[in-house]
Protein backbone atom coordinates (compact mmCIF):
# COMPACT_ATOMS: atom_id res chain seq x y z
CA UNK A 1 0.00 0.00 0.00
CA UNK A 2 2.82 1.97 1.15
CA UNK A 3 4.65 1.42 -2.36
CA UNK A 4 1.18 2.99 -4.43
CA UNK A 5 1.31 5.84 -2.44
CA UNK A 6 4.55 7.25 -3.60
CA UNK A 7 3.79 6.15 -7.43
CA UNK A 8 1.26 9.45 -7.00
CA UNK A 9 2.52 12.40 -7.39
CA UNK A 10 2.51 14.98 -5.05
CA UNK A 11 -0.21 17.19 -6.42
CA UNK A 12 -3.06 14.28 -6.70
CA UNK A 13 -2.68 13.47 -2.82
CA UNK A 14 -3.71 16.51 -1.43
CA UNK A 15 -6.75 16.46 -3.82
CA UNK A 16 -9.29 15.30 -1.34
CA UNK A 17 -8.49 17.42 1.67
CA UNK A 18 -11.84 18.83 1.64
CA UNK A 19 -13.14 15.76 3.21
CA UNK A 20 -9.68 15.27 5.61
CA UNK A 21 -12.53 16.20 8.40
CA UNK A 22 -14.88 13.09 7.71
CA UNK A 23 -12.42 10.46 7.13
CA UNK A 24 -10.80 11.63 10.46
CA UNK A 25 -13.92 11.64 12.10
CA UNK A 26 -15.42 8.30 10.49
CA UNK A 27 -11.74 7.03 11.11
CA UNK A 28 -11.77 7.90 14.96
CA UNK A 29 -15.27 6.68 15.66
CA UNK A 30 -14.93 3.37 14.21
CA UNK A 31 -11.60 2.67 15.84
CA UNK A 32 -10.33 4.43 19.28
CA UNK A 33 -7.48 2.82 19.66
CA UNK A 34 -6.13 3.95 16.43
CA UNK A 35 -2.45 3.56 15.65
CA UNK A 36 -0.05 6.72 15.38
CA UNK A 37 0.94 5.05 12.22
CA UNK A 38 -2.56 4.89 10.61
CA UNK A 39 -2.81 8.76 11.94
CA UNK A 40 0.51 9.78 9.83
CA UNK A 41 -1.13 7.93 7.04
CA UNK A 42 -4.34 9.72 7.21
CA UNK A 43 -2.95 13.17 7.85
CA UNK A 44 -0.20 12.31 4.91
CA UNK A 45 -2.14 11.84 2.32
CA UNK A 46 -4.15 15.05 2.75
CA UNK A 47 -0.42 16.74 2.27
CA UNK A 48 0.50 16.88 5.81
CA UNK A 49 4.19 16.67 7.03
CA UNK A 50 5.72 16.48 9.79
CA UNK A 51 9.05 15.42 11.25
CA UNK A 52 7.54 15.21 14.74
CA UNK A 53 6.89 11.85 15.56
CA UNK A 54 5.34 12.23 18.70
CA UNK A 55 2.34 14.11 17.44
CA UNK A 56 1.13 11.12 15.27
CA UNK A 57 1.67 9.60 19.08
CA UNK A 58 0.03 11.41 20.96
CA UNK A 59 -3.05 12.15 18.98
CA UNK A 60 -3.28 8.19 19.24
CA UNK A 61 -2.75 7.69 23.03
CA UNK A 62 -5.44 10.60 23.39
CA UNK A 63 -8.16 9.00 21.00
CA UNK A 64 -7.43 5.61 23.25
CA UNK A 65 -6.78 7.00 26.78
CA UNK A 66 -10.45 9.48 26.84
CA UNK A 67 -12.74 10.87 24.36
CA UNK A 68 -13.00 10.67 20.67
CA UNK A 69 -15.01 13.32 20.29
CA UNK A 70 -12.46 15.58 21.75
CA UNK A 71 -9.95 14.32 20.26
CA UNK A 72 -11.71 14.34 17.06
CA UNK A 73 -12.78 17.81 16.93
CA UNK A 74 -9.73 19.13 18.59
CA UNK A 75 -7.74 17.18 15.24
CA UNK A 76 -10.30 18.49 12.80
CA UNK A 77 -9.75 22.06 14.28
CA UNK A 78 -5.91 22.05 14.01
CA UNK A 79 -6.17 20.78 10.36
CA UNK A 80 -9.07 23.48 9.16
CA UNK A 81 -6.86 26.15 10.63
CA UNK A 82 -3.48 24.85 8.74
CA UNK A 83 -5.45 24.03 5.15
CA UNK A 84 -7.11 27.73 5.96
CA UNK A 85 -3.20 29.10 6.01
CA UNK A 86 -1.97 27.16 3.20
CA UNK A 87 -4.78 28.17 0.82
CA UNK A 88 -3.82 31.90 2.28
CA UNK A 89 -0.34 31.30 1.34
CA UNK A 90 0.71 28.68 -0.97
CA UNK A 91 4.28 28.39 0.61
CA UNK A 92 2.79 27.10 4.21
CA UNK A 93 3.50 23.73 4.90
CA UNK A 94 0.81 21.76 6.02
CA UNK A 95 1.85 20.14 9.18
CA UNK A 96 0.92 19.50 13.02
CA UNK A 97 3.11 19.11 15.85
CA UNK A 98 3.33 18.42 19.53
CA UNK A 99 2.97 21.90 20.72
CA UNK A 100 -0.18 22.29 18.46
CA UNK A 101 -1.92 19.85 19.85
CA UNK A 102 -0.80 20.86 23.50
CA UNK A 103 -1.76 24.47 22.82
CA UNK A 104 -4.99 23.43 21.50
CA UNK A 105 -5.64 21.37 24.98
CA UNK A 106 -5.24 24.13 27.05
CA UNK A 107 -7.30 26.35 25.23
CA UNK A 108 -9.73 23.70 26.21
CA UNK A 109 -8.70 23.52 30.23
CA UNK A 110 -6.80 20.46 29.81
CA UNK A 111 -3.37 20.16 30.89
CA UNK A 112 -0.29 17.05 29.82
CA UNK A 113 1.99 16.71 32.59
CA UNK A 114 4.59 15.24 29.94
CA UNK A 115 3.44 15.19 26.23
CA UNK A 116 6.49 13.26 25.51
CA UNK A 117 5.49 10.49 27.52
CA UNK A 118 2.32 8.61 28.20
CA UNK A 119 0.56 11.96 28.77
CA UNK A 120 -1.29 11.70 32.06
CA UNK A 121 -4.87 14.23 32.12
CA UNK A 122 -5.91 16.03 34.88
CA UNK A 123 -8.47 14.04 35.81
CA UNK A 124 -10.99 17.03 37.20
CA UNK A 125 -10.25 19.25 34.21
CA UNK A 126 -11.37 15.85 31.81
CA UNK A 127 -14.63 15.69 33.45
CA UNK A 128 -15.03 19.24 33.28
CA UNK A 129 -14.21 19.47 29.51
CA UNK A 130 -16.67 16.40 28.57
CA UNK A 131 -19.38 18.36 30.12
CA UNK A 132 -18.59 20.88 27.82
CA UNK A 133 -18.66 18.99 25.08
CA UNK A 134 -22.47 17.67 26.08
CA UNK A 135 -23.54 20.51 26.39
CA UNK A 136 -22.49 22.03 23.15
Amino acid sequence: MNQQQSDIPPSKKTQFTGSIDNLIYQTLSKKPNMSEFLIQEILEASGFQTNDQNCYKLIAHLTDKWMIEMTDSMVQKLIQDRIRKKEKDPDEKLQLTTNDIVNELDQRGLKLHNPYQYPEIDAHNLQKVKNDIQQQ
